[in-house]
């Protein structure tokens, strides 16, 4: 059973800016809806390979391994989890529009762990609504830093 989400914003905010936040993960407790802790445990620059540990309590308390898939400054960060929910692949768009940047925010369940795929239908109706959050969080982290 494939789940894959989806959300857009538009910031007012150069894509650079808004790539520099959310590459930032160490910066997801100030806008993620779960209020995830979040540990680096690779040295060096943030790029493919980071490796983090992230704390949460979305459906129970647990810790994640998360891993930098994909870097490409101003367009595309890319993170593979691993954890209680399985499997999952969390992405960010950025795109020029109007003098800002389009933010997409997406989460593909790449392997669902049981307890996932039998809460299905809640978690199909709460994580777009999660996304779209996060997205606004970030918009006004951003927008009142300008």
């Amino acid at each position: 059973m494939a789940m894959r989400f989806e959300q857009s914003i538009v910031i007012n905010a150069s894509a650079d800016k808004v790539f520099a936040y959310v590459s930032d993960l160490e910066r997801l407790p100030e806008w993620g809806a779960f209020k995830n802790a979040v540990r680096k445990t690779s040295d060096g620059p943030v790029g493919v390979g980071t490796t983090y540990e992230t704390d949460g309590s979305q459906f129970g308390r647990h810790t994640d391994k998360v891993t930098v898939t994909e870097y490409v400054p101003g367009k595309k960060f890319t993170l593979e989890v691993h954890g209680d929910a399985g499997h999952v692949m969390n992405w960010f768009e950025l795109a020029d529009e109007s003098g800002g940047t389009k933010l997409t925010k997406g989460q593909d369940f790449i392997k669902a762990a049981l307890s996932t795929t039998i809460f299905s239908p809640v978690v199909r109706m709460v994580a777009p609504k999660g996304l779209m959050k996060d997205l606004q969080n970030i918009k006004g982290k951003i927008e009142a830093s300008a």
